[in-house]
C-alpha cells in the first residue's frame, strides 16, 4: 500500500503519467525539430 493506494490504481497512475509525458515529450520534440507529420491518405 502506498499512500493509501492499492498496487492496481498506483499502477494505473503511474502508466497513465507516463504516456502524458510521453506524448508531451513527443510534441515538444517534433516542434523543436520541425518535424512535418504527414497524413497518409490512401
Amino acid at each position: 500500500m502506498i499512500f493509501g493506494l492499492s498496487w492496481g490504481v498506483f499502477l494505473a497512475y503511474v502508466v497513465g503519467l507516463i504516456t502524458v509525458a510521453l506524448s508531451l515529450i513527443t510534441a515538444f520534440a517534433a516542434k523543436d525539430e520541425g518535424w512535418k507529420v504527414d497524413r497518409i491518405d490512401d
